[in-house]
């Protein structure tokens, strides 16, 4: 997601004080709750933020991690209102019999069973990214 520097410039986004963090809890945090409904808790976490050159505010503006889930399940999350140009959020998960990413337009998903081929929904034609 992209957000220029103007977005933050306006009533004190992007600090601790009015939002209470950076893009984890006021961009991200919607697509994080949906990933644990789907893949359940999380058992480790590897990560790091930072505030990219890009933005002049207080919180970060860049997440990244690696996850493993409690159902042994694993997969990452970058989150970053830095990226240019705007792409639409994804919640990726790799498991034992294949893997799912699901996307603002359709749902894909890779087998590891040679009878089971890839597989894609579209759910819509259209679909305007959040923040657009």
């Amino acid at each position: 997601m992209w957000r220029a520097q103007s977005y933050y410039d306006k009533l004190d986004r992007g600090s601790d004080a009015r939002d209470g963090g950076g893009v984890l809890i006021t961009q991200a945090i919607h697509t994080i709750d949906l990933a644990l409904s789907l893949v359940g808790p999380v058992a480790r976490v590897q990560a790091m933020t930072a505030t990219t050159p890009l933005h002049e505010m207080e919180a970060e503006d860049f997440a990244v991690a690696g996850l493993q889930f409690v159902s042994g399940a694993v997969g990452s999350l970058v989150a970053s209102t830095a990226m240019f140009p705007h792409g639409c959020e994804t919640i990726t998960v790799h498991c034992r019999h294949g893997s799912l990413r699901l996307g603002a337009e359709a749902l894909d998903s890779c087998h590891t069973d040679p009878s089971l081929h890839r597989s894609r929904r579209k759910w819509r034609k259209a679909v305007a990214c959040a923040g657009q």
